[in-house]
């Protein structure tokens, strides 16, 4: 998982090129200092270059994802690193309103310093035609598997020239149809979503599965280039989570000059860890919204799925464990 502001700045530099395409953006940047005799650099969390070289403007944006807000101290710190490297605009970011001292301070620079605020909205302040998006996480986590039964007809294995070797629960060594290639987990993990598929919450539990009750037990082993049908028993300790929930919205918002794009994001920590989305959109020249880019993250291997709903203004973000 990336440590905290690295997600914010991704944001940043997301919608700060979607506001100026033609502008060369990155992000970690080390600038030198004009004229240090040591080679001196300075850290900046998103450069933006614009125009032609020979006349090109550098912007710094600095970003602060704190629970404080940016202090007189800091902003100064800022405007010194624009006058060190010679860049010509600073954007400066944050969660909090900024201090009048820092407003004050800022006026008096004109346009070369610009304030926006990524002020969560409540939900009487969200346009009403804004897209919405909802996180749906399903997770199966398999902890303990034991007296693992493997049956086959009689006779299976006469004339071949070893027993076969079952591999580990993920190994996709198993098939359904004797070509694609499954592993157990691949196998029993939607059996046991289907135990609780209208539970939500974190659900620790034990059970007993069979191909006696379940034909999807029933699977093909190769060996010796044939195909062995085995019907599979046993007894597996297990962890189901879920949730479904509405994702938050932040207006990426300009002093003085309104909302400029929103961000949708959502923190859950689950029974594997911690999952975190952020989701910037902007507005279009036709009224409508553009979806920038999902800024995933997570403390373990999953993976994610966009699925629309049927309201049209809504889309449904699925996150499963690989």
């Amino acid at each position: 998982m990336s440590k905290a502001g690295d997600d914010l700045e991704k944001i940043v530099a997301i919608i700060e090129s979607s506001l100026s395409p033609d502008s060369e953006i990155e992000q970690n940047v080390f600038l030198p200092v004009l004229n240090s005799p040591s080679a001196r650099t300075r850290q900046c969390d998103v450069v933006i270059r614009s125009g032609l070289k020979a006349r090109q403007t550098v912007t710094l944006v600095e970003v602060q994802d704190r629970t404080s807000k940016v202090s007189i101290g800091t902003f100064c710190d800022w405007l010194e690193k624009l006058k060190e490297v010679g860049a010509n605009h600073l954007i400066c970011i944050s969660r909090l309103d900024f201090p009048e001292s820092v407003k004050e301070k800022a006026s008096f620079e004109g346009n070369r310093v610009l304030l926006i605020n990524i002020n969560k909205l409540l939900p009487e302040s969200i346009p009403l035609d804004l897209v919405t998006f909802q996180f749906s996480y399903t997770n199966v986590s398999v902890k303990n598997v034991g007296n693992i039964q493997c049956c086959v007809r009689p006779g299976s294995f006469i004339g071949k020239a070893s027993p076969p070797n079952l591999g580990q629960l993920g190994d996709k060594v198993w098939s359904k149809n004797k070509e694609d290639r499954v592993s157990i987990l691949d196998v029993i993990e939607p059996i046991l979503k289907e135990f609780h598929k209208e539970s939500f919450g974190v659900i620790r539990n034990s059970t007993t599965l069979s191909f006696e009750k379940d034909n999807r037990l029933k699977l093909y082993f190769p060996i010796d280039g044939d195909f062995i049908e085995v019907g599979l028993a046993m007894e597996l300790d297990y962890i189901y989570d879920s949730f479904f929930s509405p994702l938050s919205v932040s207006s990426y918002e300009q002093v003085d000059s309104g909302a400029l794009a929103w961000v949708f994001e959502i923190e859950k920590d689950t029974s594997q860890g911690i999952v975190k989305l952020k989701i910037p959109v902007v507005p279009t020249s036709c009224g409508s919204y553009r979806l920038l880019d999902f800024i995933y993250d997570s403390e373990f291997d999953s993976k994610l799925e966009l699925v629309e709903l049927s309201n049209i203004n809504t889309k449904c973000i699925t996150n499963n464990l690989s």
